[in-house]
Parts: C-alpha cells; sequence; structure tokens
C-alpha cells in the first residue's frame, strides 16, 4: 500500500525523501505527488540464540505499549530478503504512531543496504550478550526436540556471542550491548525499556 502512489497509482520502493512545509514527504518520480509520512525509529533487539531474545521481547511484548514488538520468525523466508520484508512492514506499522521493536539475529550489515531504510528516522541495535559458557548452559537446557544441545547448534551462537562483543562499536551503526550474566530477567527487562524510552526519547527532540 504505501509503495504505490496514491496519485498515479505506479509501485515505487526507492523514492525520495525530504521535508515539505514542516512535513516529511516521499516523492513519486513518476508525477512528483509527495505523500506525507511519518519517518520515526526502527529498534532491534538481536543476540545469539540463547542470549535472551524472545524472554525479553515477549516481555516488552506485555508490559512497554510504547512498541510494537515483530519476531523475525514470522516473516516468510522464501518471499524476499528478510530484512527488507521486515522493513517494509515496519514502515507500514509507523504509519500509527508507534515504532516497531524488531527480534532476531539482525546486524547491520543485513540491514543497513535496504532500500526501505530511507523511510525511518534512524536504525538502532541492542544486542544481549553472556558469558559464552552460561550461553551455552542455556542452549543445552531447552527442550531435546530443538536440538540446541550439540555443538554443532551451539559453537556457532557463541562465536555469534563473541563477535557482538568484539565488534559492537566497530560496526555501523554502533550495536549497543547488555550482559546479562549477572542480571536477573527482570533487570534484563527494565535496561531494554530504558534503551528504548531513550532511542523514542532522542526522536521527539
Amino acid at each position: 500500500m504505501f509503495n504505490v502512489c496514491p496519485n498515479c497509482g505506479m509501485y515505487q520502493v526507492d523514492k525520495k525523501v525530504t521535508i515539505e512545509k514542516s512535513k516529511t514527504v516521499a516523492i513519486c518520480s513518476h508525477c512528483q505527488n509527495a505523500h506525507p509520512f511519518q519517518k520515526r525509529p526502527l529498534l532491534f533487539l538481536t543476540g545469539a540464540s540463547g542470549a535472551g531474545k524472545s524472554t525479553i521481547g515477549l516481555r516488552i511484548q506485555q508490559n512497554c505499549k510504547d512498541v510494537v514488538v515483530l519476531e523475525n520468525d514470522i516473516l516468510p523466508f522464501d518471499k524476499m530478503p528478510v530484512s527488507e520484508l521486515a522493513l517494509r512492514i515496519a514502515k507500514n506499522i509507523h504509519q500509527n504512531g508507534k515504532s516497531v521493536l524488531q527480534v532476531g539475529c539482525n546486524i547491520p550489515e543485513h540491514v543497513e543496504k535496504s532500500l526501505e531504510k530511507r523511510y525511518f528516522d534512524g536504525l538502532h541495535y541492542l544486542a544481549l550478550v553472556c558469558d559464552s559458557r552460561l550461553l551455552v548452559e542455556r542452549l543445552k537446557a531447552r527442550p531435546k526436540w530443538r536440538g540446541c544441545d550439540t555443538e554443532s547448534y551451539w559453537k556457532p551462537q557463541v562465536e555469534f556471542n563473541e563477535w557482538f562483543k568484539k565488534f559492537h562499536d566497530k560496526v555501523t551503526p554502533k550495536i549497543d550491548l547488555i550482559d546479562t550474566t549477572n542480571l536477573t530477567i527482570d533487570q534484563t527487562e527494565q535496561y531494554v525499556k530504558n534503551w528504548i524510552q531513550d532511542k523514542l526519547t532522542k526522536n521527539l527532540d
């Protein structure tokens, strides 16, 4: 719906985004129609499997009404790149006045080149990390049917967990970190809430 020009009906993803008369607009290159829209920050909660993303994402969904929480798992992988589809969905949700918190194994490399990025007032990343030994313990404690207790599963997750620790401040944009090793679930939830509020408040200033 959003990518179809309401004036000429042409479909275009890479519209020019600018400000006209104090309003953010997307300009159709075919007819030059300027369509106003809400340009809001898009938030990502990321980390390795076992870091606590799903647990905290569910808590935020239940206890924080400032964002709409979406998980990568609901996206059809066979239709288009997940990052592109995730941003397209978020862009449409933002028109209802709330930012999206996307929960999944996202890193800037997967998202920053998306054509849809132009429709957001910044993309912000927060990674949950923990001690690697604790990560393995969490994965091995999962139900057997999930297959998370094998080295072939947990070893790549440990490497991903360590990648966030080593490179979070070397990518663009930088990834904020919360080390959950010595935190309770309640404490982690509060830290994530504070981070969300900080990103949304800066958008309003």
